[in-house]
């Protein structure tokens, strides 16, 4: 999934769904992965009418665990 995720920004794809990359050590997967020029989006699909208590407490402790550099991430995302 990683390398399949690779070929397609290689190929200039700006939106991969189910995008697989490894940041630091971490298998991160994320539902879409928007990239364009040196802007990078990402976006957690979820099936419900609202957001859950449970969303926001695990959305608060990811931001906490993981506090990813955009530069970084880009440069990650992009083979660097």
């Amino acid at each position: 999934m990683i390398a399949a995720t690779q070929r397609l920004m290689d190929e200039g794809e700006e939106y991969i769904y189910e995008a697989t990359f490894n940041y630091e050590g971490i298998l991160v997967m994320v539902d879409v992965l928007h990239v364009k020029s040196n802007e990078v989006s990402i976006y957690e699909v979820k099936s419900s009418t609202g957001v859950k208590d449970i969303y926001l407490y695990m959305l608060d402790v990811a931001k906490e665990k993981f506090q990813i550099n955009i530069e970084d991430a880009i440069d990650v995302l992009c083979g660097k």
